[in-house]
């Protein structure tokens, strides 16, 4: 079978990818598959909207493997060059990409005779919402590519304003989902509608502050921490990260690791005022448990750092934790760069990486400095194994009272091996 998107032609380009990463299985799994592929592409190339809000879950699964599927064979024939032109247009982007409950008050959704779904919290949100999440993840917050006219500056505030009071919101964190982006702790079970808040207000952060932050050394040949985060669906490919400078040696620790740790890492941290988050987090006339929390309005500090990070340990297969791979250990070193707003001392860190029930790359890590509380952070690695878009997720630590904690969002992605 060959399939066009566009004029482009992808069939050989998805068979040579089958080949090499056997994702698809047998010939019989491969028909099926591109039989989802062709009617993926329908859906996206049609005009009717409540066709797309209705096959949303299916476009998620198509595009996620789509993206699990590519190699670099041609430029013209790329799966991500494909997905990047059709969800850059206005009508697939704002119906498929931005149906989150975090879109839906600001934005006033009114698509024909398609509902307006109720405003919830973000952990109790719809199948919907969370597969427009994880599509709007993959994409990237490209909220200034739309060309909706409620696409505006002020707009784009007011989203991650709503972002912001879900992130910073405590009844969204703790235990019970290990203060990270997921829905549960037993199962990790990833909250997307999170991850995209996570997204919204790192990206706009960045924008704001770090855009000429560098990592010190070559000048203009450096790389900022934003570089895998501008273009749709760049870096979500796994194994799309790749070293400028390859490692002449590699240690018997290291290539047992698949989920290639070892390098220094570029990290920053979305900062809160302590006492601004005790406030919002405690008024005076608290909300009802099944309603958000107001808006953020608040400018928030960011913290940037570069660690270096080694491999310590590599536990075998199925030894604990989920999925097929092994649990690796890290420990390494964290300097703050002199460009940072929130004051923090160096220090040292630990963790671990391994799989989810979901077949999610899960980061575990834990930070100390000198004569400051430790903190963790926990995240999931968008686009999977070795991916260049990095780890996005919350770092978290004991407040100043019983019953406080002092978060917030977190990135981190790969500089070099």
């Amino acid at each position: 079978m060959t399939l066009y998107f566009g004029s482009t032609c992808i069939s050989e380009h998805l068979l040579e990818a089958c080949s090499k990463k056997e994702l698809l299985g047998s010939p019989f799994e491969w028909r099926l598959w591109a039989q989802k592929l062709y009617r993926t592409r329908n859906i996206l190339m049609s005009n009717n909207d409540n066709l797309k809000l209705e096959n949303i879950e299916s476009v998620a699964e198509s595009v996620m493997h789509m993206l699990q599927t590519d190699v670099t064979i041609d430029s013209s024939a790329s799966n991500v060059l494909l997905l990047d032109v059709l969800f850059t247009q206005s009508s697939n982007y704002d119906t498929l990409l931005c149906q989150s409950t975090l879109h839906q008050e600001p934005l006033g959704i009114a698509l024909g005779a398609v509902a307006r779904e109720k405003q919830v919290l973000c952990h109790s949100s719809s199948i919907r919402s969370q597969s427009s999440a994880k599509l709007h993840c993959l994409g990237g917050v490209l909220y200034h590519l739309a060309e909706d006219p409620w696409n505006s500056s002020l707009l784009t505030k007011q989203i991650t304003a709503r972002a912001a009071s879900c992130v910073y919101d405590w009844r969204q964190f703790g235990t019970f989902n290990r203060f990270g982006p997921f829905v549960d702790k037993d199962t990790l079970r990833v909250d997307w509608e999170k991850m995209e808040a996570i997204q919204y207000i790192l990206s706009d952060g960045c924008q704001t502050f770090m855009g000429d932050v560098c990592m010190p050394g070559d000048g203009d040949s450096d790389r900022i921490i934003t570089d895998a985060w501008e273009d749709p669906f760049e870096g979500v490919v796994p194994g799309s990260f790749v070293t400028p400078i390859p490692r002449k040696v590699i240690s018997p620790l290291d290539a047992r690791d698949p989920y290639n740790v070892t390098g220094t890492w570029i990290r920053v941290l979305c900062c809160p005022i302590y006492h601004r988050l005790v406030a919002f987090n405690k008024p005076a006339m608290e909300p009802a448990e099944s309603q958000p929390r107001p808006p953020w309005n608040w400018k928030d500090k960011f913290a940037l750092m570069s660690m270096e990070l080694r491999v310590t340990h590599v536990e075998p297969m199925y030894a604990r934790g989920f999925g097929a791979l092994p649990v690796v250990h890290f420990e390494g070193t964290r300097t703050y760069l002199a460009q940072t707003q929130a004051r923090h001392p160096n220090g040292k860190s630990r963790g671990t990486v391994s799989l989810t029930a979901e077949g999610e790359v899960w980061w575990t890590s834990f930070e100390t400095g000198q004569g400051a509380e430790p903190w963790e952070c926990q995240g999931i690695q968008i686009g999977g194994l070795n991916s260049a878009r990095g780890v996005f997720g919350m770092w978290s630590r004991r407040g100043r009272r019983s019953g406080e904690v002092e978060l917030g969002p977190t990135a981190f992605r790969k500089e070099k091996d």
